[in-house]
């Protein structure tokens, strides 16, 4: 967790010393180079049912540099460092291929106690594309969020989907740059 100190105030003749400056400007402001972040994926695609709404998880961290992800709560991620975070999930859909492609849902979800309902005061934003019929040109089929937000140490966010293709679909992955979930910190409030 990284806290900030006021800033000293200082006297017409103070002269600084080593010490000083080091306490001063590098210990209490070495968080902005290197600021809370976080950024999980799932190796492998996730399945889901047909208009069944689902908490994503996640098994593969990039980066954690506040430890914000965790294997034991692999859905959240959770905040440490109070502050402004710019939070974002990206999802990428297997391609299906039939004359009911559907609809995608996504929703970036704050202290998620409604579980798997979308529209509650946790929603924190939400996407929904409409996918094209008989899709037989691979385009991508996506869902993409991103949210600045003010956030207290120990909320956690995760990420609902939910799709009306008519038939399972999985999320895809290839090394950890099609479906993500991540977390930056911004500054403080």
């Amino acid at each position: 967790m990284v806290s900030l100190p006021a800033p000293r105030t200082w006297a017409t003749n103070d002269e600084p010393t080593a010490q000083m400056l080091n306490i001063d400007l590098r210990d209490a402001y070495g968080v902005y180079w290197n600021v809370p972040r976080v950024r999980v994926y799932k190796a492998t695609g996730q399945s889901l049912a047909t208009s069944t709404r689902t908490v994503l998880t996640w098994d593969t961290e990039v980066f954690d540099s506040d430890g914000m992800w965790s294997s034991g709560n692999n859905s959240r991620l959770t905040v440490v460092t109070a502050g402004i975070y710019e939070i974002t999930a990206h999802i990428e859909w297997e391609i299906v291929n039939n004359a009911d492609n559907g609809h995608r849902y996504i929703a970036i979800m704050r202290s998620n106690s409604a579980g798997t309902t979308f529209g509650t005061a946790n929603e924190m934003a939400f996407d929904h594309q409409i996918q094209k019929d008989s899709d037989a040109s691979g385009s991508p089929q996506t869902n993409h969020l991103s949210i600045l937000k003010e956030c207290t140490a120990g909320q956690y966010f995760e990420v609902l989907a939910d799709h009306t293709a008519n038939t399972t679909v999985d999320t895809i992955e290839v090394t950890g740059s099609r479906t993500f979930f991540s977390m930056l910190w911004l500054g403080t409030v």
